[in-house]
């Protein structure tokens, strides 16, 4: 017998990009609110909605909670839970996002064993710190409850850790090579600006633009790495002093989701503006205001409702029903320029029209 989901009490408010590590304060009575109408949307979607689905549960849903980091502060992670919740509303299950507006490992691993005492068929988490998480993975294993991963792979061998969803880094550096090259006619001094020189998902995607552009593409060149802890003065800074000193940059790859913008004020500030092309990742409003405006040509975005969200549902779905499970699901980053910016997801939350 399950027993309902509580709003969980939150300590820490912290607006960040997702693997940035910039993170403050405010008070708990705001985490409380944002948990608990997280949980009540959760719970309103778990009406089944056909014969089929009813049939997976007979006697009362599958309860699956989402512990995650970001909960209501950053539009990718409120992309991937409206995604979780759309596909438990698709399927006739119940579902429960909770977690700490900050990337707080200690608050989720807690809110994760909170989920266990409750008896829930499944868990998502999103293992930042993937070690961190071995322990609180094998008590869910002992109480029979699966295990899905959002944004990485822990890897762990536990029989319970069925599947895991994220945006394929490598992948969108290939992509990212493909867009400079034809943009360019393959032939760019290109500035990359990123959260740090060893943040995990950045190198991965840089690394692999190098060897595509290595292969197919010579006449694409790194000039420079600067690194802009995700902050947007710090960016600007960096961005300006690398267009002084390296004055045959011609190219921009904004590698986080806050530098597109100070690239654009870098650009406006130095007189460059139209002689640099921006290339940013992620669609923020402030990224998506620039490129409906053509001061930023371009971004990839993660497929958060996708990779994050949909993709793992469908799994749990897959082995509850009897089918094939994708251990490893490696979803594509979607581009957006002008021509399509209006049908990203948020387009129409953000512009209401």
């Amino acid at each position: 017998m399950k027993k309902k989901m509580f709003p969980i009490l939150i300590i820490t408010l912290a607006i960040i990009m997702i693997f940035a590590g910039v993170s403050c304060k405010t008070s708990a009575t705001s985490e409380t609110t944002a948990v608990a109408e997280t949980t009540v949307a959760a719970e309103t979607t778990a009406a089944p909605t056909t014969v089929a689905e009813t049939t997976a549960s007979a006697e009362e849903p599958k309860e699956i909670t989402y512990v995650t980091c970001l909960l209501n502060v950053y539009y990718g992670w409120n992309l991937a839970h409206k995604g979780f919740l759309d596909e438990c509303k698709k399927y006739g299950y119940k579902g429960t996002v909770v977690g700490p507006n900050a990337v707080d490992t200690a608050m989720q691993l807690d809110l994760m064993d909170t989920a266990i005492a409750q008896g829930v068929d499944a868990i998502i988490a999103v293992p930042l710190v993937p070690d961190s998480y071995k322990d609180v993975y094998s008590r869910a294993n002992d109480a029979g409850i699966l295990i899905g991963e959002a944004a990485l792979t822990a890897g762990i061998d536990l029989p319970n850790v069925i599947t895991a969803g994220f945006s394929d880094n490598s992948l969108w550096g290939v992509q990212v090579a493909d867009a400079i090259a034809k943009k360019t006619g393959g032939k760019a001094n290109i500035l990359v600006a990123c959260t740090s020189l060893d943040t995990p998902n950045q190198l991965e995607s840089r690394k692999a633009f190098e060897e595509k552009a290595a292969k197919d593409y010579p006449g694409l060149k790194i000039v420079q790495v600067i690194e802009t802890n995700s902050d947007h003065n710090k960016g600007l800074e960096m961005i300006e002093n690398a267009l002084t000193a390296y004055p045959e940059i011609n190219f921009i790859w904004a590698n986080e989701g806050f530098v597109a913008q100070a690239a654009a004020t870098a650009l406006e500030e130095t007189g460059k503006k139209g002689k640099v092309t921006i290339l940013g990742v992620d669609c923020a409003k402030e990224t998506m205001d620039l490129i409906i405006a053509g001061d930023v040509w371009a971004t990839f975005d993660q497929a958060f409702y996708e990779a994050w969200g949909t993709s793992i549902v469908d799994q749990f779905n897959n082995y509850w029903t009897g089918k094939p499970v994708e251990k490893v699901m490696h979803v594509p980053f979607k581009y957006y320029d002008q021509n399509n910016i209006k049908e990203h997801p948020s387009y129409a939350e953000f512009y209401k029209e």
